[in-house]
Protein backbone atom coordinates (compact mmCIF):
# COMPACT_ATOMS: atom_id res chain seq x y z
CA UNK A 1 0.00 0.00 0.00
CA UNK A 2 1.19 3.26 -0.75
CA UNK A 3 -0.09 6.66 0.95
CA UNK A 4 -0.14 9.95 0.21
CA UNK A 5 -1.46 13.12 1.74
CA UNK A 6 -2.85 16.34 0.16
CA UNK A 7 -4.73 17.47 2.34
CA UNK A 8 -3.95 17.98 6.39
CA UNK A 9 -5.44 20.92 7.56
CA UNK A 10 -8.82 20.72 10.03
CA UNK A 11 -11.87 22.79 9.95
CA UNK A 12 -11.25 24.94 7.55
CA UNK A 13 -8.99 25.77 4.82
CA UNK A 14 -5.56 28.09 5.61
CA UNK A 15 -3.93 29.60 2.97
CA UNK A 16 -0.50 31.33 3.46
CA UNK A 17 -1.15 35.32 3.95
CA UNK A 18 1.80 38.29 2.62
CA UNK A 19 2.45 39.28 5.72
CA UNK A 20 3.27 35.75 6.96
CA UNK A 21 5.16 34.80 3.87
CA UNK A 22 7.34 38.18 4.18
CA UNK A 23 7.69 37.36 7.80
CA UNK A 24 9.38 34.08 6.69
CA UNK A 25 11.35 35.62 4.22
CA UNK A 26 12.62 38.21 6.84
CA UNK A 27 14.01 35.69 8.92
CA UNK A 28 15.08 33.52 6.24
CA UNK A 29 17.82 36.33 5.24
CA UNK A 30 18.41 37.10 8.98
CA UNK A 31 19.47 33.12 9.36
CA UNK A 32 21.43 33.72 6.37
CA UNK A 33 23.66 36.21 7.28
CA UNK A 34 24.48 34.43 10.90
CA UNK A 35 25.49 31.51 8.49
CA UNK A 36 27.68 33.60 6.34
CA UNK A 37 26.20 32.69 3.24
CA UNK A 38 28.37 34.30 0.55
CA UNK A 39 28.61 32.04 -2.47
CA UNK A 40 25.72 29.20 -3.91
CA UNK A 41 27.70 25.80 -2.76
CA UNK A 42 26.77 26.56 0.67
CA UNK A 43 22.85 26.64 -0.01
CA UNK A 44 22.23 23.22 0.56
CA UNK A 45 23.95 22.44 3.93
CA UNK A 46 22.48 26.15 4.77
CA UNK A 47 18.76 24.91 3.90
CA UNK A 48 19.93 21.91 6.31
CA UNK A 49 20.50 23.79 8.98
CA UNK A 50 17.25 25.53 8.90
CA UNK A 51 14.06 24.59 11.44
CA UNK A 52 11.75 22.53 10.15
CA UNK A 53 9.29 25.29 10.01
CA UNK A 54 11.31 27.49 7.94
CA UNK A 55 12.34 24.52 5.57
CA UNK A 56 9.41 22.66 4.63
CA UNK A 57 5.37 23.83 4.51
CA UNK A 58 2.70 21.67 6.41
CA UNK A 59 0.04 23.04 3.89
CA UNK A 60 -3.12 24.28 3.95
CA UNK A 61 -5.64 22.43 2.05
CA UNK A 62 -8.07 20.47 4.06
CA UNK A 63 -8.46 16.17 4.74
CA UNK A 64 -7.81 14.17 1.80
CA UNK A 65 -5.37 11.28 1.26
CA UNK A 66 -4.74 8.78 -1.16
CA UNK A 67 -4.00 4.81 -0.83
CA UNK A 68 -2.76 2.94 -3.78
CA UNK A 69 -3.63 -0.71 -3.33
CA UNK A 70 -2.33 -3.00 -6.77
CA UNK A 71 -4.98 -1.15 -9.08
CA UNK A 72 -6.84 0.34 -6.87
CA UNK A 73 -7.82 4.28 -6.33
CA UNK A 74 -8.76 5.37 -2.95
CA UNK A 75 -9.29 8.39 -1.57
CA UNK A 76 -10.18 9.46 1.87
CA UNK A 77 -12.57 12.03 2.56
CA UNK A 78 -12.67 14.98 0.03
CA UNK A 79 -11.65 18.15 1.28
CA UNK A 80 -9.96 20.95 -0.21
CA UNK A 81 -6.71 18.72 -1.01
CA UNK A 82 -8.92 16.77 -3.66
CA UNK A 83 -8.67 19.12 -5.78
CA UNK A 84 -5.12 19.03 -6.56
CA UNK A 85 -5.59 14.87 -6.27
CA UNK A 86 -7.81 15.42 -8.88
CA UNK A 87 -5.45 17.30 -11.53
CA UNK A 88 -2.96 15.04 -11.00
CA UNK A 89 -5.10 12.12 -11.42
CA UNK A 90 -6.47 13.74 -15.23
CA UNK A 91 -2.62 14.19 -15.68
CA UNK A 92 -1.72 10.45 -14.80
CA UNK A 93 -4.77 9.12 -16.56
CA UNK A 94 -4.67 11.77 -19.56
CA UNK A 95 -5.71 8.88 -22.40
CA UNK A 96 -7.56 6.79 -19.89
CA UNK A 97 -10.63 6.59 -18.03
CA UNK A 98 -10.53 7.12 -14.06
CA UNK A 99 -12.12 4.97 -11.38
CA UNK A 100 -11.86 5.84 -8.27
CA UNK A 101 -13.44 5.17 -4.77
CA UNK A 102 -14.63 7.85 -2.18
CA UNK A 103 -14.55 6.67 1.55
CA UNK A 104 -15.86 9.24 3.28
CA UNK A 105 -15.33 9.47 6.97
CA UNK A 106 -18.22 12.19 7.75
CA UNK A 107 -19.70 14.95 5.72
CA UNK A 108 -19.16 18.10 7.74
CA UNK A 109 -17.83 20.60 5.34
CA UNK A 110 -14.07 20.40 6.11
CA UNK A 111 -14.36 16.97 4.56
CA UNK A 112 -16.97 17.09 1.33
CA UNK A 113 -16.19 20.85 0.14
CA UNK A 114 -13.38 19.86 -2.63
CA UNK A 115 -15.98 17.77 -4.33
CA UNK A 116 -17.18 20.21 -6.75
CA UNK A 117 -14.12 21.06 -7.74
CA UNK A 118 -12.55 17.17 -8.02
CA UNK A 119 -12.26 17.48 -11.93
CA UNK A 120 -11.93 13.67 -12.85
CA UNK A 121 -16.11 13.28 -11.79
CA UNK A 122 -17.26 15.83 -14.03
CA UNK A 123 -15.72 13.85 -17.08
CA UNK A 124 -17.92 11.54 -18.50
CA UNK A 125 -16.45 7.87 -18.81
CA UNK A 126 -15.00 8.12 -15.26
CA UNK A 127 -16.14 6.23 -12.82
CA UNK A 128 -16.34 6.90 -8.91
CA UNK A 129 -17.76 4.70 -6.04
CA UNK A 130 -18.76 6.70 -2.68
CA UNK A 131 -18.76 4.89 0.39
CA UNK A 132 -20.11 6.21 3.92
CA UNK A 133 -21.41 4.69 7.12
CA UNK A 134 -24.05 8.28 7.33
CA UNK A 135 -27.21 7.81 6.05
CA UNK A 136 -28.89 9.41 2.85
CA UNK A 137 -25.15 10.09 1.64
CA UNK A 138 -26.05 10.56 -2.12
CA UNK A 139 -28.46 13.17 -1.23
CA UNK A 140 -26.16 15.09 1.40
CA UNK A 141 -23.58 15.52 -1.55
CA UNK A 142 -26.59 16.86 -3.31
CA UNK A 143 -27.48 19.28 -1.11
CA UNK A 144 -23.81 20.75 -1.08
CA UNK A 145 -24.64 21.48 -4.55
CA UNK A 146 -28.17 22.89 -4.86
CA UNK A 147 -28.03 25.82 -6.66
CA UNK A 148 -28.51 28.18 -3.67
CA UNK A 149 -25.17 27.58 -2.93
CA UNK A 150 -22.62 26.06 -5.72
CA UNK A 151 -23.29 27.10 -9.68
CA UNK A 152 -22.87 23.04 -10.65
CA UNK A 153 -25.24 20.52 -9.60
CA UNK A 154 -24.17 17.29 -8.66
CA UNK A 155 -26.27 15.57 -11.31
CA UNK A 156 -24.26 17.76 -13.59
CA UNK A 157 -21.37 16.00 -12.83
CA UNK A 158 -21.19 13.22 -15.67
CA UNK A 159 -19.03 10.52 -14.32
CA UNK A 160 -21.06 7.25 -13.36
CA UNK A 161 -21.30 7.36 -9.88
CA UNK A 162 -22.56 4.67 -7.18
CA UNK A 163 -22.84 4.70 -3.89
CA UNK A 164 -22.59 1.99 -1.16
CA UNK A 165 -24.13 1.95 2.22
CA UNK A 166 -21.99 0.88 4.87
CA UNK A 167 -22.41 -0.42 8.13
CA UNK A 168 -20.84 0.73 11.52
CA UNK A 169 -18.13 -2.32 12.59
CA UNK A 170 -18.50 -4.20 9.10
CA UNK A 171 -15.99 -5.22 6.60
CA UNK A 172 -15.76 -5.06 3.09
CA UNK A 173 -13.34 -5.49 0.08
CA UNK A 174 -11.97 -3.27 -3.00
CA UNK A 175 -9.65 -5.43 -4.72
CA UNK A 176 -7.33 -7.64 -2.33
CA UNK A 177 -7.76 -4.82 0.71
CA UNK A 178 -10.00 -5.39 3.14
CA UNK A 179 -11.06 -2.46 4.61
CA UNK A 180 -13.14 -2.21 8.59
CA UNK A 181 -15.14 0.86 9.61
CA UNK A 182 -15.21 2.20 13.12
CA UNK A 183 -17.87 5.37 14.52
CA UNK A 184 -16.05 7.42 16.32
CA UNK A 185 -16.97 10.20 19.03
CA UNK A 186 -17.39 13.46 17.27
CA UNK A 187 -20.78 15.65 16.66
CA UNK A 188 -22.64 13.86 13.94
CA UNK A 189 -20.51 10.38 14.48
CA UNK A 190 -17.40 10.22 12.35
CA UNK A 191 -15.94 6.91 10.61
CA UNK A 192 -12.65 5.75 11.35
CA UNK A 193 -11.33 2.95 8.63
CA UNK A 194 -8.76 0.34 9.24
CA UNK A 195 -7.10 -1.08 5.85
CA UNK A 196 -5.34 -4.49 5.66
CA UNK A 197 -3.22 -6.07 2.72
CA UNK A 198 -0.82 -8.55 2.71
CA UNK A 199 -0.14 -8.50 6.39
CA UNK A 200 -0.08 -4.59 6.55
CA UNK A 201 -1.90 -2.69 8.19
CA UNK A 202 -2.95 1.45 8.06
CA UNK A 203 -5.91 2.84 10.53
CA UNK A 204 -7.26 6.11 9.53
CA UNK A 205 -8.83 7.85 12.24
CA UNK A 206 -9.60 11.61 12.16
CA UNK A 207 -12.02 13.70 14.03
CA UNK A 208 -12.30 11.59 17.18
CA UNK A 209 -12.40 12.65 20.36
CA UNK A 210 -11.62 10.52 23.76
CA UNK A 211 -13.89 11.41 26.48
CA UNK A 212 -12.90 8.79 29.24
CA UNK A 213 -9.34 7.98 29.19
CA UNK A 214 -9.55 4.97 31.20
CA UNK A 215 -8.12 1.78 30.17
CA UNK A 216 -11.63 -0.31 30.03
CA UNK A 217 -13.66 2.02 28.07
CA UNK A 218 -10.53 2.35 25.14
CA UNK A 219 -10.32 -1.47 24.66
CA UNK A 220 -12.16 -1.78 21.81
CA UNK A 221 -10.73 1.25 20.12
CA UNK A 222 -7.21 -0.46 21.41
CA UNK A 223 -8.65 -3.48 19.05
CA UNK A 224 -9.33 -1.45 16.42
CA UNK A 225 -5.70 0.10 15.98
CA UNK A 226 -4.11 -2.54 17.13
CA UNK A 227 -0.60 -3.82 15.52
CA UNK A 228 -1.36 -0.77 12.91
CA UNK A 229 1.74 -0.19 10.77
CA UNK A 230 0.34 3.55 10.13
CA UNK A 231 -1.81 5.44 12.49
CA UNK A 232 -2.91 8.42 11.21
CA UNK A 233 -4.51 10.43 13.92
CA UNK A 234 -6.81 13.89 14.72
CA UNK A 235 -4.05 16.02 16.76
CA UNK A 236 -5.62 19.07 16.25
CA UNK A 237 -5.24 20.43 19.46
CA UNK A 238 -2.60 20.85 21.82
CA UNK A 239 -3.48 18.85 25.64
CA UNK A 240 -4.26 21.88 27.36
CA UNK A 241 -6.79 22.77 25.08
CA UNK A 242 -8.58 19.57 25.11
CA UNK A 243 -10.49 20.29 28.55
CA UNK A 244 -11.06 23.85 26.89
CA UNK A 245 -12.92 22.37 23.58
CA UNK A 246 -14.79 19.35 25.18
CA UNK A 247 -17.51 17.71 23.06
CA UNK A 248 -15.68 19.72 19.92
CA UNK A 249 -14.82 16.36 18.70
CA UNK A 250 -11.19 16.04 18.10
CA UNK A 251 -7.96 15.08 20.26
CA UNK A 252 -4.34 15.78 21.00
CA UNK A 253 -1.08 14.23 19.80
CA UNK A 254 -0.12 13.22 23.51
CA UNK A 255 -3.48 10.81 23.83
CA UNK A 256 -2.43 9.37 20.46
CA UNK A 257 1.03 8.28 21.52
CA UNK A 258 -0.54 6.99 24.39
CA UNK A 259 -2.87 4.95 22.69
CA UNK A 260 -0.34 3.92 19.70
CA UNK A 261 1.76 2.56 22.46
CA UNK A 262 -0.79 0.55 24.21
CA UNK A 263 -1.82 -0.88 20.52
CA UNK A 264 1.36 -1.62 19.53
CA UNK A 265 1.49 0.80 16.54
CA UNK A 266 4.57 0.88 14.32
CA UNK A 267 4.33 5.09 12.90
CA UNK A 268 1.89 7.42 13.96
CA UNK A 269 0.88 10.20 11.81
CA UNK A 270 -0.42 13.54 13.46
CA UNK A 271 -2.97 15.20 11.21
CA UNK A 272 -6.40 17.06 10.71
CA UNK A 273 -3.96 20.54 11.98
CA UNK A 274 -5.80 23.70 13.51
CA UNK A 275 -6.68 26.46 10.86
CA UNK A 276 -5.15 28.76 13.45
CA UNK A 277 -1.76 26.96 13.66
CA UNK A 278 0.99 28.56 11.78
CA UNK A 279 3.46 26.52 10.68
CA UNK A 280 6.40 27.07 13.75
CA UNK A 281 3.12 25.96 15.84
CA UNK A 282 2.46 23.06 14.59
CA UNK A 283 6.46 22.37 14.42
CA UNK A 284 6.92 23.03 18.11
CA UNK A 285 3.79 20.87 19.01
CA UNK A 286 5.45 18.30 17.44
CA UNK A 287 8.58 18.40 19.18
CA UNK A 288 6.71 18.28 22.67
CA UNK A 289 5.46 15.21 21.23
CA UNK A 290 8.61 13.92 20.47
CA UNK A 291 9.53 15.30 24.31
CA UNK A 292 6.35 13.14 25.77
CA UNK A 293 7.33 10.16 24.00
CA UNK A 294 10.79 9.97 25.65
CA UNK A 295 9.83 10.96 28.81
CA UNK A 296 6.70 8.23 29.31
CA UNK A 297 7.72 5.44 26.95
CA UNK A 298 11.44 6.07 26.87
CA UNK A 299 11.86 2.13 25.79
CA UNK A 300 9.15 2.40 22.98
CA UNK A 301 10.16 2.03 19.24
CA UNK A 302 7.44 4.18 18.20
CA UNK A 303 7.82 6.15 15.71
CA UNK A 304 6.25 9.46 14.83
CA UNK A 305 5.58 12.03 11.93
CA UNK A 306 3.51 15.11 10.70
CA UNK A 307 1.51 14.99 8.02
CA UNK A 308 2.30 17.73 5.46
CA UNK A 309 0.78 18.07 1.99
CA UNK A 310 2.85 15.80 -0.65
CA UNK A 311 3.77 13.50 2.45
CA UNK A 312 4.05 9.92 1.14
CA UNK A 313 4.49 6.34 3.35
CA UNK A 314 4.83 2.93 1.38
CA UNK A 315 3.92 0.59 4.35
Amino acid sequence: MKLKFWGVRGSLATPQNNDYFQENIKKLLEKAVEYNLDNNNKIPKFIESLPQYMSSIIGGNTTCLEVRNEDNIIILDAGTGIRNLGNYLLKEFSSKSIHCHILLTHTHWDHICGLPFFIPVCVAGNSVDFYGVHPNLEQRLQYQQDFRFFPLSFEQMLAKKTFHQLKEGTSFEIGNLKITTKLMDHPGKSTAYRFESNGKIIVFATDAEYFDLNHNSLLQKFEFFNNADVLIFDAQYPFDEIIKKQNWGHSSAFIGIDIAVESNVKKIIFTHHDPNSTEKDLFELFENAKKYLNINYSNSNLILEIAKEGLVIDV
